[in-house]
C-alpha cells in the first residue's frame, strides 16, 4: 500500500492549497414525519463544491470548509430540499441537523458534486430515482435496473436467471458479484455452475436500494466481481403496514404482507414481511411454480454512535419446468412453441439467512463496521439439454443436488484523516467466507436416479483483506487507491470410489493480489470526468482445482476506462464510459458432465451510455444503450467469438408520476441478435419487448394495472447453441435450442396501506 500511496502524494504537489482556518461541517439528515436516518442524502456546501452523503445511520460530516457564510442544502429522492444558513468564523466544528419532508422527484437536486463515486456507473442519486421510479415485479427483475444488464429465464421461473452485462454471458452469475446486506448471493462450487446467484429469496418491497459498480476497480469488491457487483440494502423500518394481492393470466397470483413488529419505540425499528407467488406458466405443460419467502428485521440504535440490526429470512420454491426446446422440433410440428421435449424438468430450492450487522462511529469521524452472517442451502435440478444424444434408451435426463451451509464474517474501519495538507478517507477491511458443500450429479429419467455421475464433498474458504485511501487534493481532483488480496482453501473428497473414476480429491490454497485505481476530475459542479483501471478474478470449481492444481484456478481480470458524467441542463443528466476487459481463462461449467472448460483468454471492449431526464414535474424519461465486442484472443478471426456475448443492449422508458396520485410508465428491452458458437454459424435471435403499468392511489389504497410484453411478440428469452437428438433421429443435430419469452400477460395489484 505505502507504494501505491508514494506517486499519489508526489503528485499532490501539483495541486496543494491552503487548508488553514477551515472547519468541519457535521451532522444528521432525518425524515420529518417517521424521524428516522435518510441514508444517501446529498448535502452540499453551495458556492464551494464542497459536499458529502450521508450514511447509513443518516449522519454526514463534510471537512475543508473555509471561513466564510454560506448555505448548506440537503436533498433525497422523493423528500423536499432544505437549505440552512451557516457562519464559519474559525477553525472549528459546527454541526447542521436537516430534517427533510415528501416531495414528488426532481432531477434538479442529482448533481454530482456531493457524492463521493469514482466511476461514470455508480451515481447513488440516479439509482435511487431509477429504484423509485421504475416497476420492480421480483427481486430478481431489479438486476434490470443495472445500466445494460439483462436476465434470461429458461427454468420454470425458479432457477435462478442467467445474466449478461458488459459483454458477458455471466451465466448465473460467475462474472457479477451479489450481495445483500453484506451477505454473499453468488454460490461458489455449485451443483449448476460458479457464482450461482439466486435472488428469489429477496421480497421485492424490503428493499429500499442498490449500489452498482462496473468493473473491477473497487477494493471491498473481490471474488466473481469482473464484469460488476450489485449491491442490495434493504429497510430499516416501515412508514406503514401493507398488504397486496395480485393476480392475472396463466393462474398468476402473489400476495404480501408487511407489518410492523410490537418492537417499535423510538430506539427500535422492526418489521416483518411475508409473500407468496404462484403461476401456472404460460407453457403447454403446467409448470406450477409456486415461492414463499419470509423476513423478518430488527434495528436498535443504542446512542448517536451505536447502532444493532439483525435479520433472517426464509425461503423455499419447488416448479416444473419445459427446458429449452430445438427449433427443429417446433418447425417440424413435433411440439409447439410453448411445447417440450421432456416435461419431468424442474427443480427446487430453500435457503435460511441470519444477518448481524453492528456500526460505531468513533472519535476523528471514524467508522467501524463488523458483520456476522449464516446460510443453509437447499437445491435439487431436474433438466435435460441433449434429450438422447448420450442415451438413446433412457435418454440425457441429469438431477443436480447442493446442499451446503455458509458462514462469513466481515470488519470494516472507515477514517478520515490527512496525508501532509491533503485530506484523505481511508479504508481497511477483512472478509472471510466459508462453505461447506455436499453436491451430485446423477443420470436420471423421469426424475427417478439410474446413475451416479459425481458425488463430492467441498470445503471451500476464502479470506480477504483490502486497503484503500481516497486523496482529495482539491475540489476537481480526486484520487482513489485501492489493493486487495485473497487468499483460497480448497479441500475435496471424491465419494465416488469406482477404479474407472477420475477423483476430485485434494487438498489446495491459491492466492491473489489486485490492484486497483480510480481517479476523477471535477472541473464544474455540472461535470465530472472518470479515469479506471484495476484488477478482478472469479474463482473455479473447486473440483476443478483440486484435479488440476496447476492452471484454471483464479483466472485474473485487467479492465480500464474512461467516461464522463455530465449535466448539461437542469434536469438531464448523461453518463458515457467506453471500457475493455481482458480475462485470462474464460471458464465454462459443463453442468452434464460436472466438469469445468478452460477455454483461454478473451477480450471485451465497449461503451456504456446512460440518460435520465424529467421532462415535465411528473414526467421522466430514461434511456441505456451498451455496445460492446467480445473476442477469444488465441483462436483465429471468424472462429474467436465469445458465445451468446451481447453485442447491443439497450433499455428505457417513460415514466409518470403525478401528484394527483396517477402515475404510470411504457418500457422497451432490447438485445440485438449474437453469436451463439464460437464461428456464428448459429445465431441467438435478438428481440424488442414492451411493457407498461398503470397505478392510482387514493386514500389507503393502490390499484396497479401491469402488461407484459404489450405487443404479443414471438421472442426467446434463453438461446444456446446445443448439441442434441431427438428420439425419432439416427443422429445428434448441434442447432439453435431456446426458451420462450412470456406472451402478452396482463396483471392487477391491490395494495392497501395502514
Amino acid at each position: 500500500m505505502t507504494r501505491l500511496l508514494l506517486p499519489a502524494i508526489a503528485f499532490s504537489c501539483f495541486f496543494q492549497i491552503s487548508f488553514c482556518q477551515k472547519a468541519t461541517v457535521l451532522g444528521k439528515v432525518l425524515d420529518k414525519q417517521s424521524n428516522s436516518p435518510i441514508p444517501g442524502a446529498n448535502i452540499i456546501v453551495d458556492g464551494t463544491a464542497r459536499g458529502a452523503s450521508s450514511n447509513e445511520d443518516g449522519k454526514y460530516v463534510i471537512s475543508e470548509v473555509a471561513v466564510g457564510t454560506y448555505d448548506i442544502s440537503a436533498s433525497a429522492v422523493g423528500l423536499v430540499k432544505q437549505t440552512r444558513r451557516m457562519t464559519i468564523a474559525k477553525a472549528e466544528t459546527v454541526r447542521v441537523d436537516f430534517s427533510l419532508a415528501s416531495d414528488v422527484l426532481n432531477f434538479e437536486e442529482v448533481t454530482t458534486t456531493g457524492e463521493r463515486t469514482f466511476s461514470a456507473a455508480s451515481s447513488e442519486m440516479l439509482r435511487a430515482i431509477d429504484f423509485e421510479l421504475r416497476p420492480k415485479q421480483s427481486a430478481q427483475d431489479m438486476l434490470r435496473l443495472v445500466p445494460g444488464l439483462v436476465i434470461a429465464q429458461h427454468a420454470g421461473g425458479g432457477k435462478a436467471e442467467q445474466i449478461y452485462v458488459r459483454g458477458f454471458d455471466a451465466d448465473h452469475g460467475t462474472d457479477i458479484n451479489l450481495s445483500v446486506d453484506g451477505v454473499p448471493v453468488n454460490m461458489v462450487s455449485h451443483g449448476h455452475g460458479q457464482g450461482y446467484a439466486d435472488l428469489h429469496f429477496v421480497i421485492p418491497e424490503v428493499v429500499k436500494g442498490l449500489e452498482v459498480y462496473k468493473g473491477p476497480y473497487f477494493a471491498q469488491l473481490g471474488d466473481l466481481a469482473t464484469a460488476g457487483s450489485v449491491r442490495l440494502q434493504t429497510r430499516e423500518s416501515l412508514d406503514r403496514n401493507v398488504v397486496s394481492l395480485e393476480g392475472g393470466k396463466f393462474g398468476t397470483y402473489r400476495t404480501l404482507a408487511m407489518l410492523q413488529l410490537p418492537l417499535e419505540s423510538a430506539s427500535i425499528s422492526s418489521y416483518i414481511a411475508g409473500e407468496f407467488f404462484h403461476t401456472d406458466g404460460y407453457f403447454d405443460s403446467r409448470i406450477d411454480l409456486n415461492r414463499f419467502n419470509v423476513f423478518g428485521k430488527v434495528v436498535s440504535r443504542i446512542n448517536d454512535n451505536q447502532k444493532l440490526d439483525f435479520w433472517g429470512s426464509a425461503f423455499s420454491s419447488k416448479w416444473n419446468a419445459t427446458g429449452q426446446i430445438p427449433i427443429r422440433a417446433v418447425e417440424e410440428g413435433i411440439i409447439g412453441r410453448f411445447g417440450s421435449i421432456d416435461p419431468s424438468e424442474g427443480g427446487r430450492t430453500q435457503r435460511f439467512n441470519a444477518n448481524i450487522s453492528y456500526i460505531s462511529t468513533l472519535e476523528n469521524n471514524s467508522t467501524l463496521l463488523t458483520q456476522a452472517y449464516f446460510s443453509r442451502y437447499l437445491f435439487r435440478l431436474f433438466s435435460n439439454f441433449t434429450f438422447f444424444a448420450v442415451d438413446s434408451l433412457n435418454g440425457d435426463g441429469i438431477e443436480q443436488d447442493d446442499s451446503r451451509f455458509i458462514y462469513g464474517a466481515r470488519a470494516e474501519y472507515t477514517t478520515q484523516h490527512s496525508l501532509g495538507s491533503i485530506p484523505a478517507i481511508g479504508l481497511v477491511g477483512t472478509s472471510f467466507r466459508a462453505d461447506d458443500i455436499d453436491v451430485q450429479l446423477y443420470h436420471q429419467v423421469k426424475r427417478q436416479r439410474i446413475g451416479t455421475t459425481a458425488d463430492a464433498l467441498i470445503n471451500q474458504k476464502n479470506l480477504s483483506f483490502y486497503g484503500q485511501e481516497e486523496l482529495h487534493f482539491s475540489d476537481v481532483v480526486k484520487l482513489q487507491l485501492g489493493l486487495r488480496a485473497d487468499i483460497f482453501f480448497y479441500d475435496v473428497e471424491d465419494k465416488i470410489r469406482d477404479a474407472s473414476h477420475t477423483s476430485v480429491s485434494g487438498s489446495v490454497n491459491k492466492s491473489v493480489v489486485t490492484p486497483k485505481a480510480n481517479l476523477v476530475v471535477s472541473p464544474s459542479s455540472e461535470l465530472d470526468v472518470f479515469f479506471n483501471f484495476g484488477g478482478g478474478f472469479h474463482s473455479n470449481d473447486a473440483r476443478a482445482v483440486a484435479s488440476n492444481k496447476a492452471e484454471r484456478t483464479l483466472p485474473r481480470a485487467w479492465g480500464a476506462e474512461v467516461g464522463f458524467r455530465l449535466k448539461p441542463i437542469e434536469r438531464l443528466t448523461l453518463s458515457v464510459a467506453a471500457w475493455g476487459l481482458d480475462l485470462q481463462n474464460e471458464l465454462v461449467y459443463v453442468g452434464d458432465e460436472g466438469t469445468t472448460e478452460a477455454n483461454g483468454p478473451t477480450r471485451r471492449i465497449g461503451i456504456d451510455i446512460e440518460t435520465r431526464a424529467q421532462l415535465l414535474d411528473w414526467l421522466y424519461a430514461d434511456v441505456d444503450m451498451t455496445f460492446s465486442r467480445g473476442r477469444f484472443k488465441e483462436l483465429p478471426d471468424g472462429e474467436n467469438f465469445i458465445p451468446l456475448a451481447p453485442t447491443v443492449t439497450s433499455s428505457g422508458g417513460v415514466t409518470a408520476r403525478h401528484s394527483s396520485g396517477m402515475e404510470g410508465s411504457v418500457r422497451l428491452r432490447h438485445v440485438s441478435s449474437r453469436p451463439a458458437n464460437e464461428d456464428n454459424s448459429v445465431v441467438a435471435q435478438g428481440y424488442s419487448v414492451f411493457d407498461a403499468s398503470i397505478a392510482y392511489s387514493f386514500l389507503n389504497y393502490r390499484i396497479q394495472l401491469t402488461a407484459e410484453n404489450v405487443f404479443n411478440t414471438n421472442w426467446n428469452e434463453a438461446q444456446f447453441d446445443t448439441e442434441s437428438r431427438l428420439l425419432n433421429e439416427t443422429e445428434p443435430v448441434s442447432e439453435l435450442h431456446f426458451t420462450p419469452g412470456t406472451p402478452l400477460n396482463v396483471k392487477m395489484k391491490v395494495e392497501y396501506h395502514f
